[in-house]
This record gives C-alpha cells, structure tokens and sequence, in this order.
C-alpha cells in the first residue's frame, strides 16, 4: 500500500522508494529480501562483467536485478563482504569491462545476484541483522498473532499426542500437468521417508486413552492445522488458481483438510469428552459425529499418498462462493478420483469397489459437519467471529509472500 512506503526515503540500494529501514539501511523490500536470502543462504555472487567493468554494475532501480554480486557488495561494508566470502559465491557473468558492474535498480536488479548482493554490501547493509528480522515485518507479526491466537497458553507439555510432529507431504511433483501431478507416486525426501516409516509406530495408538493432556490436544490439532499450510505448497494445480478461488476454497473446506490430518495422524480427539466435563451435550454428539469419520476413514488404511489424494478431493469440493476456474477444480477433481481408484485397486483388486465405496461415504459424511462445529471444539480460545478459515488463509498468504520474495 501507498502508505507504507517512506516517500521521501529512497533506498540506499537501488534508488527506488524505501520502506523502512531494513537490516540497519533504509531499503526497498526488494532489496532487502535479496540481502537476506543471500545471508541466510550463504551466497557468494560472481559479477559478470569483464574488465574494467567488473565489480562496478550500476545499482539502481532500473538495474539493481542484473548483477546480483554488485548489488550486495552495494548492501554492505568491506566487513561484512570479507566475512560472506567463506560461504558459497555468486559469480557476475558479465565479461570484460562490465564484469562484476551491472546495473542494480529496479529493472535489472534480478539479473545478476553477484552484484546485486555487493551493492547491498556497499551500502552497508547489516549482515548480523538477518539473524533477527526472517521475513517482512508485518507478515511475521502476522503469523506471530494468528499462533497465538489458535495455541492456547500451557505451563504443561506442549508436545502433541502423536508420534510425528508434521504431516508427510509429498515433494518433487510436476508442475507441468494435472495429470503428472497424479500420474504417478511421487518421491519422498529422505526425511519424509522417515516420517512415513513412523506410521507403523503409531498403529496400535490408543484413541482413548484414559489419561490425556487436554491443552495438548488441542495444540496437536493447531499443529496439524499448520502443516495445512506446508501441504498447499505442494500441490501445484491449487498454487496455480486464481488468489480468490485459493481463498474461497481453503476458507470453506479447511476443516475437512484437518479432519483428514486427524485421522491420518491418530489424535483422539475422544479424549476431549473425557477430560472435559463443560463439553455440552450438543457438542458431545458433534464430537462422536466427527470421531465417526476420522476412525472411519483410518480403518480403510490408506497409504499416505492415499490420504493425499483424499485431501486434494475434499479441498476441490463446492465453495459457497462462484468459482472464478471452476473447470480447472472439476478436472483435477476427476483425475484425482481416478488416480484414487487406480491406487486402490493396485492394492487389492477383489475388495477395492467396498473400500472406494467406503471412502466416498466418508467423506459425504465429512460434508455434514460444518467449519463451525469443529472450530468451536477443537479451537474454542478462538471467538466465531473469527473464523479458522480465514485465520488459515492469512497464514497461507503470508508463508507464500515470503517464499515468493
């Protein structure tokens, strides 16, 4: 917004409008969000040019992307370029004369990292700064007041009855096609292999547990809601919808998508009625209503790409509000639900129309239970007019912005 924006600061990097100051200067975001990912990251940048030029790109609005090398040797002093250099390096691909000079402003200020980074060094941009300021200040006290608001306080353990602290998602999909996102299995990092292979441990879990943290259980649904956040990131047919059909989608489907990571992470949310004796009658009846789906849908014993899938169908399900790309959500809907059948029926031929027929009947039965309910019962420190979904959607904005930077 106009208003954020110090008007008559110009940033000490490139010239363009400053937003504060950011890491001891005033900067643009622009060029603050490259000083800290080349810190954090540990870039060297190279400048490209050759000659006379090198090391000497211009830095400006206009050119500030071209050479990222002479753009953080523009961001900080002598001091902090000497102490960068143990890290890994941008090289300036510029040759002769315009070696390590390329323009660092506006419009060029992407094209070369290695003097983009030495301008942010000229500058003396505050290397030591990036240790304590991660991201944009107004999306980190964002989020810093959304997880306060969903984590209640607790001067108990705030570990949550699960054996895995964060859902496996699932990397290395293609971006290019519906239908190579779901064609095939994707790959796991080898820390999401361990995440899977702790499944097992977890198995014989008791949901009803005859003593149980109750605050716990409640921070082990807002973790869950969490990795909802983490999740979206890897699914491209979803990242590449419009802002407002991802919003109206995630507001009014979010519940769903944590009900799933209920029961795919065995939380016995039960306990919740047996360690809470203001639950109403009206909300014990919701709660054995929910309790019903999430065990439920763990007695089919799908797979975690399984489980996946399900996830993606019950975000694709109706919005209240029209759909900007409603064809795009019908067809990944449809390959889903075939990409679904084929990986149950690989698992057992004979008995795989009983179990898709289960599954589609659980989920049905998820329609019934609405975002309220289930905000009220596992989120109750939340006032109604304060919906999860939005709160989600912040979230998930935010993370995003941040990445994008």
């Amino acid at each position: 917004m106009p208003g954020e924006r110090l008007l008559n600061v110009l940033c000490a990097v490139c010239g363009d409008r400053s937003s504060g100051k950011h890491y001891g200067i005033y900067s643009c975001d622009g060029c603050s969000g490259f000083f800290k990912r080349s810190i954090h990251r540990h870039r060297h940048y190279v400048c490209k040019a050759q000659g006379e030029l090198k090391d000497k790109c211009p830095v400006d609005k206009t050119h500030r992307n071209q050479c990222r090398s002479c753009r953080l040797a523009r961001c900080c002093s002598g001091f902090f370029k000497r102490s960068i250099h143990r890290h890994r390096h941008y090289v300036c691909k510029a040759q002769g004369e315009l070696k390590d000079k390329c323009p660092v402003d506006k419009t060029h200020r992407n094209q070369c990292r290695s003097c983009r980074l030495a301008r942010c060094f000229l500058v003396n941009m505050n290397k030591d700064a990036v240790q304590h300021e991660r991201g944009p200040r107004k999306a980190k006290q964002k989020i810093l007041s959304v997880s306060n608001m969903i984590l209640p306080s607790s001067t108990g353990s705030t570990a949550p009855p699960v054996a895995c602290s964060s859902s496996p998602t699932i990397a290395n999909v293609s971006t290019t096609s519906i239908s190579n996102h779901f064609n095939r299995k994707p790959k796991l990092l080898p820390t999401q292999q361990q995440q899977l292979s702790c499944l097992s441990t977890i198995d014989h879990y008791n949901p009803f547990p005859t003593i149980i943290n109750q605050i716990t259980l409640y921070e082990a649904a807002a973790r869950l809601l969490f990795t909802i956040t983490n999740w979206l990131e890897t699914v491209p047919s979803f990242k590449i919808l419009p802002t407002d059909d991802q919003r109206s989608l995630l507001e009014d489907n979010w519940h769903y998508l944590l009900m799933i990571n209920l029961s795919q992470w065995m939380v016995p949310i039960m306990a919740i009625q047996l360690t809470n004796n203001t639950v109403t009658q009206t909300d014990q009846i919701e709660i054995q209503r929910i309790c019903d789906c999430i065990y439920k849908l763990r007695s089919l014993a799908l797979d975690a790409y399984e489980y996946t899938y399900v996830k993606t169908l019950s975000l694709y399900q109706s919005s209240a509000k029209p759909l900007i790309n409603q064809n795009h959500i019908d067809a990944c809907q449809e390959h889903v639900l075939f990409v679904l059948r084929t990986s149950l029926m690989s698992h057992s031929a004979t008995t795989y129309s009983i179990k898709f027929s289960q599954l589609i009947g659980i989920i049905q039965m998820m329609n019934q239970i609405s975002a309220n309910n289930v905000q009220r019962i596992l989120f109750p420190s939340i006032t109604h007019d304060v919906p999860v979904g939005k709160i989600l959607w912040e979230l998930y904005r935010s993370k995003s912005s941040e990445t994008a930077l």
